[in-house]
């Protein structure tokens, strides 16, 4: 997946903030896998939301232009009562998944001071399932991608030129898709 990013023309009196890019995923990562596939590798890892994972739909539903594919990605209160704790329970897994290959910099550091869950993501998920009373106990099923469409664009950048139907993915789902696609990381 090379190419060049279209530059995206700011507003009058903003700076551009991208930079031309012709970097592609240099794992040789091409595309996810399958719903299947990210389910099994989900149940291995986390076997406690086995019946969640498994009530995952396998119907492909049509993938936005911007999207690389569909990811399955549980909601982080299926794995922990916080945030923070989901989060370094998936970095655990993450590195189960990689063996020794994660830097572990971040034991002892971080906690729960240290992340903010990200409200429109929050809103955004909500959404998807239309708003029911236990949204936060679902596994869900998102055109997603590793950000090869805004690679040399600041994160800022990316986030004001989302369209409607976009949202950024928070630290747990990135975790998420990475231990469903360990390749990624070759």
């Amino acid at each position: 997946m090379s190419g060049t990013v279209s530059i995206i023309y700011p507003r009058i009196g903003e700076k551009i903030q991208v930079v031309h890019s012709t970097y592609g995923y240099a794992s040789g990562y091409r595309k996810p896998k399958s719903i299947p596939e990210q389910v099994n590798t989900l149940c291995g890892v986390f076997p406690h939301i086995t019946r969640e994972l498994l009530g995952t739909s396998t119907t492909t539903k049509p993938v936005p232009a911007f999207a690389e594919g569909l990811f399955v990605i549980p909601h982080w209160g299926l794995i922990a009562q916080t945030y923070a704790s989901a989060v370094l329970a998936a970095l655990e897994e993450l590195e189960a998944v990689r063996g020794s290959k994660i830097c572990k910099y971040y034991r002892g550091e971080i906690g729960s001071e240290n992340f903010r869950r990200n409200f429109n993501t929050e809103r955004a998920l909500r959404s998807i399932h239309g708003g029911d009373e236990d949204w936060w106990h679902k596994v869900f099923t998102i055109p997603a991608q590793f950000g090869i469409q805004y690679r040399g664009a600041s994160s800022h950048w990316a986030k004001r030129t989302f369209t409607k139907c976009e949202f950024g993915l928070g630290l747990f789902e990135v975790i998420i898709m990475l231990i469903t696609h360990p390749e990624r990381l070759s």
